[in-house]
């Protein structure tokens, strides 16, 4: 009898419900929650000429890692598509590594520091509009336009446990972090398939041009203080989105996606903050930043 009462239900689930994803209209709205795991690096040059050396300073955060929770609030018509969402991403492990050379090409190495990156966060909110140029009853196809704002912490501290992690470098007092702005805007596609009548996959791609400014508070070092020293430049991102949508009833449905993202930012300015208010150019060789996101989701429709 508890067989048969479970392969009921989850017929009901699969193949109950007739409504339609793609060509559902209105307001929906959308709980969010998941996990990401983050790579960002800069260097700087020893001279604003890009030389004396090429690779003065360079650090590296290595997979950072978050609990995200978020929203996500939709609009569609027939033909016209918005999304208006936001994420909070709060990290609770992570790596960076902080190296200086006095040669060419990373060659002469007088400083190399391991140091646990277990604290930061990132606000992410977007908005995007497009047009459907394809919607029929199974598939639709869409472009559009899109801005997205990402700004993080990222934290230079000692590890929790610095006994048991012989190979980080402890320094007394250490809290040192770096504050990044990334303004992106940018185009879209978005291709919608049924594969049944209750579930979706979805695909998206987005490329954009990206406005970056960025501070650090380096706090062991005689620099001044709050702000160490400043990053600026412009570049390109980039986001591919995969997502399943299951459909449980007219009004509910539930959510799977993962996504890949990717920034650069090339031949910007650092600009370093003495004690004594002097500040001193150099050049930002570049800033790397790479995420994996998967999250998951339950969708309320107006």
């Amino acid at each position: 009898m508890i067989k048969k009462i479970l392969t009921l239900i989850i017929i009901g689930v699969f193949f109950g419900s007739k409504a339609q994803i793609i060509t559902t209209k209105g307001v929906s709205i959308e709980a969010l929650s998941g996990y990401s795991k983050d790579n960002l690096s800069f260097s700087i040059a020893g001279n604003e000429k890009g030389t004396n050396p090429n690779i003065y300073s360079e650090l590296k955060w290595e997979k950072i890692q978050y609990t995200n929770n978020g929203i996500a609030i939709n609009y569609n018509t027939n033909r016209w598509e918005a999304q208006l969402g936001y994420l909070y991403s709060d990290a609770f492990k992570g790596d960076v590594n902080d190296k200086d050379y006095s040669e060419d090409n990373r060659q002469g190495i007088f400083s190399d520091l391991l140091m646990s990156s277990h604290k930061g966060y990132k606000h992410n909110p977007k908005l995007k509009v497009g047009y459907k140029f394809i919607n029929r009853k199974n598939t639709s196809f869409s472009a559009g336009v899109y801005s997205d704002f990402l700004n993080q912490k990222l934290t230079l501290l000692n590890h929790t446990y610095p006994d048991d992690n012989p190979e980080y470098d402890y320094q007394e007092d250490l809290d040192s972090y770096y504050k990044t702005k990334w303004l992106s805007v940018g185009g879209y596609l978005n291709i919608q398939h049924n594969i049944i009548q209750t579930l979706n996959v979805g695909l998206s791609t987005q490329w954009g041009y990206t406005s970056y400014d960025s501070y650090a508070n380096w706090n062991l070092r005689p620099f001044r203080h709050p702000k160490s020293f400043t990053h600026t430049g412009k570049g390109y991102n980039h986001t591919t989105r995969l997502a399943i949508t299951k459909l449980i009833n007219d009004k509910i449905a539930i959510s799977g996606q993962g996504a890949y993202s990717n920034a650069l930012i090339k031949n910007g300015i650092d600009l370093l903050y003495r004690e004594d208010n002097t500040s001193v150019p150099t050049k930002l060789n570049e800033v790397k930043w790479n995420s994996w996101q998967f999250l998951i989701g339950i969708k309320y429709i107006f």
